[in-house]
């Protein structure tokens, strides 16, 4: 065997591991939908005095007041008329 064939076997066999976890990822979030690190740990029972719920809404509060900073973010790195590389100037 040549080092092509033992690449081309290396390669084929990193593709089929990749195939296998991206559906072991879909496989998980389908089966974990709707539910919480909360419900999976048992924390509602271990931290009684913690209000998870009120804590998840904070979060999707927090999320939702960053959602137009992080669009607008992602939209100037990738668009060539808003990004600029600065270069620092020596001595700063």
């Amino acid at each position: 065997m040549t080092v092509d064939d033992f690449l081309s076997i290396y390669l084929r066999d990193q593709r089929a591991m990749g195939v296998l976890w991206r559906e072991l990822a879909r496989r998980a979030q389908r089966d974990n939908r709707g539910t919480t690190l909360r419900d999976h740990a048992g924390l509602k029972a271990r931290l009684p005095d913690v209000d998870f719920d009120h804590l998840i809404d904070r979060a999707a509060r927090q999320r939702a007041d960053l959602e137009p900073f992080r669009t607008r973010a992602g939209t100037g790195a990738f668009t060539t008329a808003t990004a600029k590389v600065t270069t620092p100037k020596a001595g700063r």
